[in-house]
């Protein structure tokens, strides 16, 4: 038998035997993901970095690098408009290569439209 209406029927077990409607809420936020990464300064690093991070079609946020005198090279990426599986996944590319001693990866979400920025850390007043 089939009821009109709003409400489901019920089979003998007490189940709604009819079709039920769910109402998905989808909540994004936007983050950036920083990934600091560590290894010998050779001349090529830099570019093994942007090439792992234009085959993810993204032009990053910024990119700093820093060679100290004891031929060490830290690069610092900020990464805006993916999501944690891909960082999580280019953090383990950049592992695999072996001139890369460390790879730290963070998430920031976004500040809001006015935020101010203090410190280096990614901090928002």
């Amino acid at each position: 038998m089939h009821r009109m209406g709003n409400y489901p029927e019920r089979d003998p077990s007490g189940c709604a035997a009819g079709p039920i409607h769910v109402e998905a809420i989808s909540i994004c936020t936007k983050a950036v993901y920083g990934f600091e990464i560590e290894g010998d300064a050779e001349p090529n690093v830099l570019a093994l970095v942007c090439n792992l991070v234009s085959l993810v079609n993204v032009v990053p946020r910024s990119c700093q690098m820093l060679r100290t005198q004891d031929n060490r090279a830290f690069i610092s990426v900020e990464l805006e408009g993916i999501g944690g599986a891909l960082a999580r996944s280019i953090r383990r590319r950049v592992r695999q290569l072996t001139c890369f001693t460390a790879v730290r990866l963070r998430e920031n979400p976004l500040p809001a439209a006015g935020a101010t920025r203090i410190g280096a850390r990614g901090a928002y007043e």
